[in-house]
């Protein structure tokens, strides 16, 4: 903003002067028409410096809102940095307990596998054991079978002696 100059009215000295300055009405419009674009040039000047005071104004809002925004994103940056670590702990302890779970249940299928093998082998002897029986049982059975008919043949054959020596006694 420049200053505004209000300089002496030219040829104006003392009042006679003057009464002849007002009494010429171009001088006096012209010095009327400056002070016009005087008044026009301050009344710009005063709506340009509530405009700066405006701008000043909204410039403070803006460095507060400024300092705000960036406290809430040190806060939030410090929350996401909770969450993600609580997260992270979370997801630690889960693995960790999966893994615990893993090996227990990977241990506890080995035993039973082991059990499994064992008890396939006790049926695997268990069968081969009946079977031997069951070949001997029908090897004895066939020999029991045989001298059965060995002594249906010796009974018959006594009887036959027998019914023989009745005759030859009687």
């Amino acid at each position: 903003m420049n200053p505004i100059q209000i300089g002496p009215i030219p040829g104006v000295t003392d009042l006679t002067s003057l009464i002849d300055f007002l009494q010429n009405p171009k001088p006096v419009a012209e010095r009327v028409k400056k002070l016009e674009d005087i008044r026009k040039k301050v009344n710009e000047d005063l709506k340009a410096l509530k405009v700066m005071k405006d701008l000043r104004s909204a410039e403070s809002l803006a460095a507060i809102v400024v300092r705000n925004a960036e406290s809430e994103l040190r806060n939030a940056k410090e929350e996401a940095a909770e969450v993600r670590k609580t997260a992270n702990d979370a997801a630690v302890k889960i693995s960790q307990k999966v893994k615990e779970d893993m090996d227990a249940h990977t241990l506890m299928a080995n035993e039973w596998a082991t059990e499994r093998r064992a008890l396939q082998k006790t049926l695997r002897d268990s069968t081969k054991a009946a079977e031997t029986q069951l070949a001997q049982s029908n090897s004895l059975m066939q020999e029991a079978e045989k001298k059965l008919g060995e002594a249906e043949k010796i009974r018959e054959e006594y009887t036959k002696k027998a019914r023989d020596l009745k005759s030859i006694i009687a």
